[in-house]
């Protein structure tokens, strides 16, 4: 049985944060802190896989409003990986201490322990649609509104708008 590496990533906007984990020495290595761009992580990946040769590798991200590109440009590197939800992590009594380093190193044990539920991930045409339908939602309750302020302000001004 292959040993198996799994690598949390602390994912934002502008970085990712790393940290690999390997369960039987129960410890974590390899921090790293990245910029936001999947072809770095696959590369940091390479050189654990190298690092640690004939091992498994498994990365995991909490779900959020960066969407499915880092997972997708995982798979089509042949990585596997898992989107967490983040509701489902359980969170340690009186940890106070936050930051990127620190939630990635969690991020890796939960994905080791097997603390978490995964997030199911959309087809892109499926993403497409719900995108699409989000923002149709959103353009008609602009329209709402704007009608909405537009009668107000004629009503100010004495004046009513009874045509359709």
């Amino acid at each position: 049985m292959n040993t198996v590496i799994h690598i949390g990533i602390d994912v934002h906007k502008d970085s990712y944060s790393l940290s690999a984990f390997h369960f039987s020495s129960n410890r974590n290595f390899g921090e790293n802190r990245v910029a936001s761009d999947s072809k770095l992580v696959i590369k940091y990946v390479g050189r654990i896989r190298q690092e640690h040769d004939g091992c498994d590798v498994v990365c995991g991200y909490e779900a959020g409003p960066t969407g499915y590109g880092l997972y997708r440009d995982l798979q089509q590197a042949g990585i596997p990986c898992v989107i967490m939800a983040p509701t489902t992590l359980p969170k340690a009594v009186g940890n106070r201490v936050k930051n990127d380093r620190l939630d990635a190193q969690e991020l890796a044990r939960h994905l080791a322990f097997g603390t978490y539920s995964s997030v199911h991930v959309p087809t892109p045409q499926d993403e497409a649609v719900k995108n699409y339908s989000r923002l149709r939602n959103a353009r008609k309750v602009a329209l709402k509104k704007a009608k909405q302020n537009l009668l107000s302000f004629l009503l100010l001004g004495g004046r009513t708008f009874t045509e359709g």
